[in-house]
């Protein structure tokens, strides 16, 4: 502990050392600025730069006394002289608005905010790369990453790291903004020691890392780095984290040796765990949801959110994990889109986002509705818990109590909240009015009433920039996916990933023409389905999962479809499955998915698991190594009409289950117009396997039943009756259908 307060002490001493009057800069630091001004004021009179700028700074920004442009370029102008950074970017400032009687000259302002950028200036590097990087097209964009590269300059570093970092301009990705910190690092600059300490939780750094970063913020000793945040408790406890040995090296790491650890931990982790973070997922699929790249986009943004939950889920970040399903539970609950709308789905992520930051809020309005029922006890913890977040009471505390005849009536709901908020006008009453229009809206008028309630909040609060107000903006004018979209390559594509090796892929079609398979071939059926049986598992055996698939690939092959069948997939071979399955069934008209064999929830997202699974080990490896059902109907089931028949419900495999993801059966599913997935269970429950050495009572119903010449809707709900009657009511099997109009008969197809 006494090396660190000697670390704090040591920072203090820089400031006390300069030239610039140490008492001044104390008064400014407190904000105490009429103290300040006086003494800086002196001080720039005798020719000290540093009291030159600070007067130019407390002049443009009217700190304690009246704001003066003319005085303030007087100032900086004689500060930027001596090559001051403040000074330099006060002047960028003026130039660029046409202050002070300056005639606006973005030219000249451009250079003042970048040879500010270049001296590590905090404003002016922001100021510097919103200029640079504003109002292009992604192929502008594209250049001037190109040019910036080859400048070779702190402030283009320091551009390119906004460029990824903020999200605003292309889709934030740790991976490549991280490096350019890195390097602009490596050319003097010091202020981007935040960033990579705020995102290290993103990346996991190791301890030792962690704890290197946090004392490289206290060994600055920077005078021109303002609003110092206060890192001295994260420093101590990282400290006190460490091994005797652990503490020597961090002490010892010079700061040129800790950038090139860093270098080579991103290098290591990027091939571990993917390409794209976590948290640059969740994020890009919020920005799709609120339509800040164009056109709103629900059916990407649950696509890209889903993917984050997964990456978060297997790396153990459950902050991100809350984050996630909350945000995934917003997406499926207000979402225009009829595809991906879906209350019970959003209803249940919202529960499991308890832990996030919007998670009291949220349940505490669900608790109000008449959603959910909370005990005396837990609605006071969430009370609590949301005015630590958010620094105020909720509003529910002087609300009072829904009267009882209003619960789970939402129009009702939000008309006597209106007559409420009339009495007693807040910003918490507007925006939940808001949010209570957009996920109940049943016509357009209710999505422009919506509107009018996130103005109201957007006024009471003082916000320039909310996102759900932007959102309404755009589905109001028409501009949302109002389809299911081709999706397969979407993320990659977003984040300019190519392929590894894309001869790989033609050489693989070009194999499947030689052997006259597929879609490929001369005459081909345009009916296929895949069908897939997962017995013999690493940690014990289902005893009828084999019989199962056997049973249906035989039904199948007797109606006319081109059937690949496998068993005992490990996940090698499982995604080879897929992937070949997709390239052969390219030009089918319908295309029928069966799978037997352990399948779960993790995190509200439906797994399929290979046999090599490790069932002794944390189930959140389901993440990575298990096979997301959203996945395969995505990308690997082409056709106008996919079937999916699953008997993977069945009791959790796993020795020990966390309590964050303790969900049994399957959760459940958005489906793609087009598409209709048959459970052997409903959602949240277990499937039985049924006598050993037989069939399962769902497939042994489905097989004895797939045969009647009725349309698929009708012959399921036959199954559900049969398998209710065969399990004593104990099992019932579930749909989730989008399909198109018209009669669909698998057993026609023997005969056409």
């Amino acid at each position: 502990m006494n090396w660190i307060l000697l670390l704090i002490c040591s920072l203090m001493l820089g400031f006390a050392n300069a030239s610039t009057p140490p008492d001044a800069i104390d008064y400014f630091i407190n904000k105490q600025y009429e103290k300040a001004l006086p003494i800086f004021l002196e001080a720039a009179k005798s020719g000290d730069t540093k009291s030159q700028s600070y007067v130019a700074r407390i002049f443009i920004n009217g700190l304690g006394t009246q704001q003066n442009f003319n005085t303030a370029l007087y100032w900086a102008t004689k500060a930027a002289a001596n090559n001051d950074p403040i000074g330099q970017g006060i002047l960028g400032y003026l130039y660029l608005n046409g202050y002070g009687g300056l005639i606006q000259d973005n030219v000249k302002a451009m250079s003042y905010f970048r040879r500010a950028a270049d001296q590590d200036n905090v404003v002016a590097i922001a100021r510097y790369s919103q200029i640079v990087l504003q109002g292009h097209t992604k192929r502008g964009l594209d250049e001037i990453e190109k040019a910036l590269e080859k400048d070779k300059s702190v402030s283009g570093s320091l551009v390119l790291m906004n460029l990824y970092g903020n999200g605003l301009y292309k889709p934030s990705n740790l991976y490549k903004s991280i490096p350019y910190a890195l390097e602009s690092i490596r050319r003097g600059a010091s202020s981007p020691i935040w960033y990579i300490i705020d995102n290290s939780r993103f990346l996991q750094f190791s301890d030792v890392l962690n704890a290197a970063w946090l004392k490289a913020l206290y060994d600055l000793q920077n005078p021109e780095i303002k609003d110092f945040p206060d890192y001295s408790d994260e420093l101590e406890a990282a400290i006190e984290s460490l091994k005797p040995e652990e503490i020597q090296e961090v002490r010892a790491m010079s700061l040129s040796e800790l950038v090139a650890k860093t270098d080579r931990f991103l290098g290591e982790h990027k091939k571990k765990y993917g390409p794209i973070q976590a948290s640059d997922l969740i994020d890009e699929g919020w920005r799709q949801f609120v339509g800040q790249r164009g056109d709103v986009n629900e059916p990407f943004a649950q696509l890209l959110m889903e993917e984050g939950l997964k990456k978060a889920i297997a790396i153990g970040q459950q902050d991100l994990v809350s984050h996630a399903r909350n945000n995934l539970g917003v997406l499926f609950g207000a979402a225009v889109n009829p595809i991906v709308r879906n209350k019970r789905l959003a209803q249940v992520h919202i529960l499991d986002g308890a832990e996030s930051k919007y998670g009291p809020d949220n349940l505490i309005w669900f608790a109000y509705e008449g959603k959910i029922d909370l005990s005396e006890m837990q609605y006071t913890v969430l009370l609590k818990r949301y005015k630590e977040l958010e620094g105020e009471d909720h509003i529910l505390q002087s609300l009072g109590p829904l009267p009882a005849d209003l619960r789970n009536k939402p129009h009702e709901i939000i008309q006597y909240l209106i007559k409420k908020y009339n009495e007693q006008p807040n910003d918490q009453l507007a925006e939940q009015i808001a949010d209570m229009l957009e996920d109940n809206f049943a016509n357009p008028a209710d999505l422009a009433q919506a509107k009018i309630w996130y103005e109201v909040r957007q006024r009471l609060q003082g916000a320039d920039a909310d996102s759900r107000l932007h959102r309404m903006d755009k589905i109001i004018a028409g501009h949302y996916v109002k389809d299911m979209p081709d999706m397969r390559k979407a993320i990659d594509d977003l984040y300019e990933i190519r392929e590894s090796n894309p001869l790989d892929t033609l050489n693989e079609m070009q194999s499947l023409m030689d052997q006259g398979h597929g879609a490929f071939a001369a005459g081909t059926p345009k009916r296929y389905a895949l069908v897939i049986g997962n017995s013999q598992y690493q940690s014990g055996r289902l005893s009828n999962s084999l019989n199962d698939a056997s049973l249906i690939a035989d039904k199948l092959r007797g109606f006319g479809f081109d059937v690949t069948f496998a068993t005992n997939l490990n996940r090698k071979s499982f995604m080879s499955a897929l992937m070949n399955f997709s390239y052969k069934a390219k030009n089918a008209g319908v295309t029928v998915f069966y799978y037997s064999g352990h399948g779960m929830q993790l995190g509200g997202v439906n797994y399929l698991l290979p046999t090599d699974i490790d069932f002794k080990s944390k189930e959140n490896i389901v993440a990575m190594d298990g096979i997301s059902l959203n996945d395969v109907i995505r990308r690997n089931l082409p056709g106008k009409t996919k079937i999916v028949f699953l008997d993977a419900c069945r009791t959790k495999p796993f020795e020990s289950s966390t309590s964050a993801f303790a969900n049994h059966g399957l959760a459940p599913m958005n489906v793609p117009r087009g598409t209709l997935i048959s459970f052997a269970t409903k959602d949240g429950g277990v499937a039985f396997d049924g006598t050993a050495g037989r069939n399962s009572p769902y497939t042994a119903a489905l097989a004895n039943l797939i045969g009647e010449k009725e349309d698929i809707a009708i012959l399921l709900r036959n199954v559900r009756d049969s398998v209710l009657k065969a399990t004593s009511g104990k099992q019932e099997p579930w749909e989730y259908g989008s399909l198109g109009a018209g009669k669909l008969v698998l057993s026609d197809f023997a005969r056409q």
